[in-house]
């Protein structure tokens, strides 16, 4: 009888240093696992702040009359609109004339031209 009580004793007591030390091995782990997911929720925290700060700036008046200014070509009353002659922007001026032809173009003609 004393013979099975110690070796119950033992056994347990091995379980018991065998979880002790799986725990152990696994602690440094676990920081880090916690500290690597701290860094992502920060980082996340940061970019939602981030994307809060440019909803209020779109819904912002200014901003709304900015896009209605540059993507339309609208502009206030009292305004004139300024076109700048080749000489000076040559480059910009291509630019939108280049836009122009293309838009005007038809499709097919584009690929035809493309291909010749």
């Amino acid at each position: 009888m004393k013979k099975s009580w110690r070796f119950l004793l033992l056994a347990l007591s091995l379980f018991l240093i065998f979880n002790f030390s799986k725990n152990l091995w696994q602690w440094p782990q676990a920081r880090k696992r916690l500290e690597e997911t701290q860094k992502k929720l920060q980082a996340l925290k940061l970019k939602n702040w981030q994307l809060q700060q440019e909803k209020k700036r779109r819904e912002s008046p200014e901003f709304i009359e900015e896009e209605i200014r540059n993507k339309l070509l609208m502009t206030k009353e009292g305004e004139t609109i300024v076109v700048l002659p080749e000489e000076i922007f040559p480059k910009v001026a291509s630019a939108s004339v280049n836009q122009e032809e293309k838009t005007e173009k038809p499709a097919w003609r584009q690929w035809w031209e493309l291909f010749n």
